[in-house]
């Protein structure tokens, strides 16, 4: 029997979650290209990014924000650490917080993230008019909050 790729089996089924998981690893598989040089993945270029829009942000911050388990906010962060693109410096109010900012070469590598983001998103995008781009967020952002309702949320 032949095996089929991924897209045909995509094409042959046709299931919403199907699309969705190949699109997941194909933005996977190319921010993965993309950041290798730089030691990072997507969730990394999801945290840093956060990061660099909020100034500093505590975990729980980061975790609410990109809809992450804190377990794996600790992994990335300790990574991001590791590698110098971020600090961590102690709440100034609540002392049981830790804040997370950049580093200077976190913040060196904030340009190559927003340009390789831009350039996932026109290859997302390409071919697509404004209305339809806007149409696909704006069903997407139901699904999103469709399955929120179901999701568990972990809390500590």
């Amino acid at each position: 029997m032949e095996e089929l790729s991924q897209l045909e089996i995509m094409k042959k089924y046709k299931t919403l979650g199907s699309r969705i998981a190949v699109l997941y690893r194909m933005d996977r598989n190319f921010y993965a290209k993309k950041l290798s040089e730089y030691g990072l993945g997507t969730s990394d270029l999801a945290v840093l990014l956060q990061i660099s829009y909020f100034n500093e942000l505590s975990q729980d911050q980061i975790s609410t924000n990109i809809i992450i388990d804190k377990t794996s906010i600790s992994k990335i962060t300790k990574k991001l650490l590791n590698i110098g693109y971020i600090y961590m410096v102690r709440d100034k109010n609540d002392k049981r917080v830790h804040r997370l900012g950049l580093t200077l070469k976190g913040q060196k590598v904030i340009p190559v993230l927003k340009k390789v983001t831009k350039e996932w998103i026109e290859i997302l995008v390409k071919g697509f008019k404004e209305e339809e781009v806007e149409m696909v967020c704006s069903i997407l952002d139901k699904i999103i909050e469709n399955v929120s309702e179901y999701q568990v949320v972990e809390q500590d």
